[in-house]
This record gives C-alpha cells, sequence and structure tokens, in this order.
C-alpha cells in the first residue's frame, strides 16, 4: 500500500534544529480475497511489516498479527503477497483509505517539487476524506511548520503523537516545532526522551545540544555536542556541531 521514501528534510531553525522525513506511500490496488475482509496485498520493496500494518491499520502493532497470519518468521520479501484480514469496523476504514491514499499521494510529490501551498490542500482534502489517516495529519503538519504555521503544526502534530505516543518521527517533529517556538525547555524535553530510546540517534542529539545550547545550560550542552560527534564525525551537521562546541568552550 505504501513504501516510506525517506528523505532527510532539513529543518534549519536558528542554524539548524534537526532532520525531519516526509512520509510517502505506495499503493497497488489491492486485490480482494475470497474470504469477507480480506485484501491480498503486494509488498514493494523495502516495504516493512510496521509500515503495512500503519497504512491499512493505522496501528504499529497489526504487524504482528499480519506477521503470524502469514506464516512469516522475517520481514517480506518484495514482491511476496500478504494476506490481510479485516473486522467490520477495519474494512469501512480501509475503504475510505484507499480512497483518500490518492490526494495523500499527490501530496507528497508536490512536497518533493516544492509546492508546499498545493501539498497543504492536498493532505487537508486526504483528511477531509479519512479523518483518522495519521500520515496525512503528520505530514500536514510538516508542511504547516515549513510555512511557518507554528501553532497548526503543533495542534496537528500533538493529535498524531496521542495515536502514535512512541513514534520518534513524531516524537522530533514536534520537537522541531517547540524549538521553532522559542519553547526551548518544552523542545528539549522532546529530544532527551527520543535520545534515551535511541542514544545514537544524531538528529535527536543534535537537536537537544541546540536547545541546551539555548536555555544555557553550558556543560550539559558541551557533553551533548560531543555525544553527537561521536556518533556523526564527517557529515555537514557535525560541522555545525563542532562550530557550537567551540563557541562553548571558548566562553
Amino acid at each position: 500500500m505504501r513504501k516510506i521514501i525517506v528523505l532527510l528534510i532539513c529543518v534549519l531553525v536558528l542554524s539548524g534544529c534537526s532532520k525531519a522525513r516526509w512520509r510517502s506511500a505506495h499503493m497497488d490496488k489491492p486485490v480482494e480475497a475470497k474470504r469477507p475482509h480480506t485484501l491480498v496485498h503486494r509488498v514493494a520493496e523495502g516495504e516493512t511489516l510496521k509500515e503495512i500494518a500503519l497504512n491499512y491499520f493505522d496501528d504499529i502493532d497489526q504487524a504482528r498479527v499480519i506477521k503470524a497470519d502469514n506464516k512469516l518468521r522475517v520481514e517480506p520479501v518484495s514482491g511476496s503477497e500478504l494476506t490481510l484480514k479485516f473486522t467490520n469496523r477495519q474494512w469501512q476504514i480501509i475503504s475510505v483509505r484507499m480512497e483518500a491514499i490518492n490526494a495523500y499521494n499527490s501530496g507528497v510529490a508536490a512536497m518533493k517539487q516544492g509546492r508546499s501551498t498545493d501539498a497543504l490542500a492536498l493532505f487537508r482534502s486526504a483528511l477531509d476524506i479519512d479523518s483518522e489517516f495519521q500520515n496525512a495529519r503528520y505530514n500536514l503538519g510538516l508542511v504547516e511548520l515549513q510555512l511557518g504555521n507554528l501553532d497548526s503544526a503543533l495542534e496537528l502534530l500533538n493529535v498524531v503523537q496521542k495515536e502514535w505516543p512512541d513514534d520518534v518521527q513524531v516524537m522530533q517533529a514536534r520537537g522541531n516545532v517547540l524549538f521553532s517556538s522559542d519553547r526551548y525547555s518544552e523542545a528539549a524535553t522532546v529530544f532527551t526522551t527520543i535520545t534515551r530510546a535511541e542514544p545514537k540517534n544524531s538528529a535527536a542529539l543534535f537537536s537537544l545540544a541546540r536547545c541546551l545550547t539555548e536555555l544555557g545550560e553550558k556543560k550539559e550542552a558541551i557533553k551533548t555536542w560531543k555525544k553527537f560527534l561521536k556518533v556523526d564525525s564527517s557529515s555537514s551537521w557535525s560541522k555545525l556541531a563542532r562550530r557550537y562546541l567551540q563557541e562553548l568552550e571558548d566562553e
């Protein structure tokens, strides 16, 4: 149904806060199986069970169910077919989702082309069709952030975070909005949560170090910049990190 394409979009705030990625979608029209409320999904290249679960069910935990139903031990192979089973309520949702995905994919294409205003309208259209389509809400939040509509972006991402409380991408995006709003302490809390779960998450470490620098917490900021540089010592982000670190150490 979708293939998440990882595009590292640098959301630069006061010389850079962190990186965010747009969620794209891939959907071949599913083949309806003979049994009621089942579909046969053909796996796209690189597509994972978690991605399939989010697209069809808006629930990452459904990945385990899909894996069990199809007797899989590892991730599915590109081109293989998976049987997906739905309850009556889930079936109603996916019927609507399949209509909304067209506007959604057009929105992603618009973002790739830099047409933010068009993307805004298309993601809104997808949500008008399917108000539970959290990927569309997430991407809409990123567009609002890019356009500087910080209150709208945060409101959208708060809804997605409530539905997907452990999603690191959503946490990162929320942190970016808070940082952009000069709410450095709140943003630092978000990025700290990410780094505790993923100690080598370079984007979160960079963002946390930026927050601590803005808050004037020199000792912790230096410590965090050094942590970042241990994880990423060669990218363009590392050049910025060394500059911030040097400025703090020279104070």
